[in-house]
């Protein structure tokens, strides 16, 4: 925002004037008394006027005492029979304020000519106006604030080889670049799929090993050069409709999508669990060696879900050990043979 400062102007006094008398000029009468001083500006006293000049044997009268008031004083009356007296001279100008006014012109001589009047006094200069204030400089700008700093990329929460991270890198790049937009895609983008890829229980395998890497990979191929169906769905995250799906039965996914669901719910930030996320839970479930089997079955997909689900309405000790990807503590753990 900006000042604009304001100029006031003040105006000066106007000083009066006066008209003058004529009369006839006589080279006899004497010379006229000077004038009047002007009256101080306000309420000064006013000047005397001068004595008249001797003329032609006559001697002038004298002038009258100036009045009292502001106004400047009367000049000096003419001689007698003599030439007219000069008008007393302007009165000075006043103090600037109130400025005192002209001296009145001395009366002209009865056959001289009249005497010139007085200059009026010049008004007292009008007082300069005020210097506008200096306008207040603006605030300097706040500095810029740094910028911050971009986020680390994404690394893989696990121990990964190099011919796994290849293999990765080879099939997410495949994969995104024709199944992005197909229904089939679980990934949010390359970093996404290829952090999944290095973590996942998928083993590297065969190109025909079910729910394998390779098998994966070669199907992304094949949705380049041979169509997005059905291999979108082969080589997505979680396979369907053949090929790479993992060979588990109705019954089997339902048991492990309510496993999964209660576990994570009720069990995720419970030292026993491993899993990443729900879908790294389903793919072990689904895919993983674990037998269907019963509810007192150890090692078992049934006995995970139901002690999954004794988290959830008895305690998380010790169900949440006993339904863990590796059961402990008893119950669903899997001891070995002595």
């Amino acid at each position: 925002m900006r000042t604009r400062g304001v100029v006031f102007v003040i105006g000066g006094v106007i000083a009066a004037s006066c008209a003058l008398p004529e009369v006839v000029y006589d080279p006899a009468a004497g010379t006229g008394g000077g004038g009047g001083n002007a009256g101080t500006a306000g309420k000064g006293t006013g000047g005397t006027g001068g004595a008249s000049g001797t003329g032609g044997g006559n001697d002038g009268g004298e002038s009258g005492t100036s009045g009292t008031d502001a106004t400047g004083g009367n000049a000096g009356a003419a001689g007698k029979g003599g030439a007219s007296g000069r008008g007393g001279a302007g009165g000075s100008s006043g103090t600037a304020g109130k400025g005192g006014a002209g001296g009145k012109g001395g009366a002209g001589g009865s056959s001289g000519t009249a005497g010139k009047g007085g200059a009026s006094g010049t008004g007292g200069a009008g007082g300069n106006a005020g210097t506008a204030g200096t306008s207040g400089a603006g605030g300097a700008g706040g500095n810029a604030g740094t910028a911050g700093t971009s986020g680390a990329g994404g690394a893989p929460t696990c121990t990964v080889t190099t011919e796994r991270e290849n293999l990765c890198g080879e099939y997410c790049v495949t994969y995104l670049e024709v199944c992005e937009t197909h229904p089939a895609n679980t990934y949010e983008d390359v970093i996404d799929c290829a952090l999944t890829c290095a973590c996942a229980p998928w083993p590297i395998g065969a190109i025909d090993e079910p729910g394998s890497l390779e098998c994966r990979r070669f199907h992304s191929t094949l949705a380049v050069s041979s169509g997005v169906d059905p291999h979108c769905y082969h080589a997505s995250e979680f396979p369907t409709m053949g090929a790479c799906e993992c060979p588990s039965t109705p019954e089997r996914n339902d048991s492990c999508v309510q496993y999964c669901d209660t576990y994570l719910e009720v069990c995720a930030t419970h030292p026993a669990n491993t899993y990443v996320n729900e879908a790294d839970c389903l793919q072990k479930c689904t895919c993983g060696p674990w037998p269907f089997g019963a509810i007192d079955e150890p090692g078992s997909v049934e006995c995970r879900r139901y002690h999954s689900t004794l988290a959830q309405s008895v305690g998380v000790n010790p169900h949440c050990y006993h339904a863990a990807e590796v059961p402990t503590m008893g119950a669903c753990e899997v001891v070995p043979n002595p």
